[in-house]
């Protein structure tokens, strides 16, 4: 928990690695609440996703079983797709720990991260009234 900001602070400030430690322990501190909520709602989405590819590959093994070079094009595909996912998903995640690292270091949101945007992303929404 204590390096989950240490590579924006290595980045953005000029502070060696022990003091770059210390400085992302005390930025988890301010925003662990909305590390947290960034953290499962990115980790819950992209594990929906993951789950689905392997069900895919499950499918693509069980009706490609007689055809395999159907099988290893699916099966690759699939593959192709899940890193594509990771990839993804490790982009989005430090873009949000960018974002939360500068709103708890200079008390600012980017430009292009609204409160609402942000808010948005990790609260559920409701339908709305007919």
């Amino acid at each position: 928990l204590l390096t989950f900001f240490i590579v924006p602070v290595l980045a953005l400030e000029d502070k060696s690695v022990r003091a770059s430690l210390g400085r992302s322990g005390s930025i988890f501190q301010q925003t662990w609440g909305e590390t947290l909520i960034m953290n499962f709602s990115l980790g819950l989405f992209f594990m929906m996703l993951y789950i689905l590819v392997i069900v895919l590959m499950g499918v693509t093994v069980f009706f490609g079983a007689n055809n395999v070079p159907l099988m290893i094009v699916g099966l690759t595909a699939l593959i192709l797709l899940m890193l594509i996912i990771a990839v993804v998903q490790s982009a989005l995640s430090a873009i949000f720990k960018v974002v939360l690292y500068e709103y708890a270091a200079n008390g600012k949101i980017a430009d292009s991260f609204t409160p609402e945007l942000i808010i948005g992303a990790l609260t559920k929404k409701e339908a709305p009234a007919a």
